[in-house]
């Protein structure tokens, strides 16, 4: 009979264990969590951030899912080094912004209608914060095919909700409905950092596609567009988009003109001092 009763308790554990694993991963549509290219770092394994010291490749998106009072002197300058060199970091929490001199705004839920709740953050899944929407807040290339998504606004210690204050550094993503930033996109060296709230299945088709543009930027991999646009991405993060009108590419040197027809080029890079990374065609 004891044997039974542990057999039988050992099944309920079993089962509760898998059902915590399945609502994960239903309600959390965190970023990307299992992908090949994404090192994710939290409170459990924050140690793993010493493996861009010695292997500065190994991954091309960091998701950073710690708290402000876990990143030190050394952990910053590991994260620095890493974006000097071209690394992407993700992060969920407004306040990590402080430490690349940014500042951050109170949201205030009442304004917002918000709904508090816990959701899947870091290592748990009980995580408290505000379940908002939030919508465009630029024409970047990432929001193509994006209207709104419900999202998840993390508390602070201090029992707050913040955003990001808007600046010329910053590119908006998507902003609440009292106009606060909740994602946003720093150009800093030859990497990025990129604030994104955690995203609510409510929204799963457009939260999936901005999900799928943001790697896709990440990764520096083209977003999709038709075959007659350009796309000329600037130095700064800011990603212009256009129609072809003209058939040709006119290029005059001290010698000769040079007459180049579009549609049998891929790309034109500007290489030294130039503001121009890259045109896409």
């Amino acid at each position: 009979m004891k044997i039974l009763k542990n057999f039988v308790l050992n099944l309920i554990i079993l089962f509760f264990l898998i059902f915590k694993l399945f609502l994960s991963q239903v309600f959390s549509e965190n970023l990307f969590l299992d992908d090949p290219n994404i090192l994710v770092i939290n409170e459990d394994n924050k140690e793993a951030i010493y493996s861009l010291k010695i292997y500065p490749k190994y991954t091309h998106i960091l998701l950073l899912q710690i708290s402000k009072e876990k990143l030190t002197k050394e952990f910053l300058e590991i994260l620095n080094n890493y974006l000097k060199k071209g690394g992407v970091i993700w992060f969920n929490d407004p306040q990590l912004f402080i430490f690349w001199g940014e500042d951050i705004e109170l949201i205030d839920p009442v304004k917002l209608k918000a709904k508090k709740g816990t959701f899947f953050y870091g290592v748990r899944e009980d995580y408290p914060g505000i379940f908002c929407s939030a919508s465009k807040a630029s024409e970047h290339l990432i929001l193509s095919g994006i209207k709104e998504v419900q999202v998840f606004i993390l508390e602070s210690s201090e029992k707050a909700y913040f955003s990001v204050k808007l600046n010329s550094e910053l590119i908006p993503l998507l902003k609440v409905k009292d106009n606060k930033i909740v994602a946003a996109i720093k150009k800093v060296e030859d990497g990025y950092l990129i604030l994104t709230p955690l995203l609510v299945k409510k929204s799963l088709k457009d939260a999936l596609i901005f999900q799928e543009n943001l790697k896709k930027f990440s990764l520096k991999k083209d977003l999709a567009v038709s075959s007659n646009t350009v796309l000329i991405n600037l130095k700064s993060g800011i990603i212009l988009k256009g129609n072809l009108i003209n058939d040709n590419l006119v290029l005059e040197t001290v010698e000769r003109t040079h007459y180049l027809e579009l549609n049998k080029l891929s790309k034109i890079q500007f290489q030294g001092a130039s503001n121009l990374d890259l045109i896409f065609l």
